[in-house]
């Protein structure tokens, strides 16, 4: 898994949309304790919001979903699935403030049984305030 250290454009006003993790192109996703951190800090201090998390895939999984657990902080933070057959995940809605120096890794707890998905992003909402 790859971390994102780049804040996105805002996709809405004071709203950035954060890469937090994607694997190797082309390669089956396998279970995995996240080990990689994707580090934030605000200037000033201040805080911000996360407002969901969501993932996709291009190679969609078959026979069972793909299973994933995003961190913070080595805590479990939010869970959610792509689902067989798909290629995206709903959206794990949040209402969280984050503080400058928190973290976050992300776990795959499942990878698909008959197909392995593959090229995994995870992503997330951030809002300032």
């Amino acid at each position: 898994m790859v971390m994102s250290r780049v804040l996105g454009q805002p996709s809405q006003a004071n709203t950035y949309i954060i890469i937090l993790a994607s694997s190797e192109q082309g390669v089956d996703l396998a279970i995995t304790t996240g080990t990689h951190r994707f580090y934030v800090y605000f200037p000033s201090g201040a805080g911000r919001t996360v407002r969901a998390f969501w993932a996709s895939v291009g190679t969609a999984p078959a026979g069972q979903a793909i299973n994933l657990r995003v961190n913070r902080n080595g805590s479990s933070m939010a869970t959610f699935s792509i689902a067989a057959a798909a290629n995206t995940s709903g959206r794990s809605a949040q209402n969280t403030r984050l503080t400058s120096g928190d973290y976050f890794t992300v776990d795959i707890t499942q990878v698909g049984s008959t197909t392995v998905g593959r090229d995994l992003v995870v992503a997330m909402d951030l809002e300032s305030s």
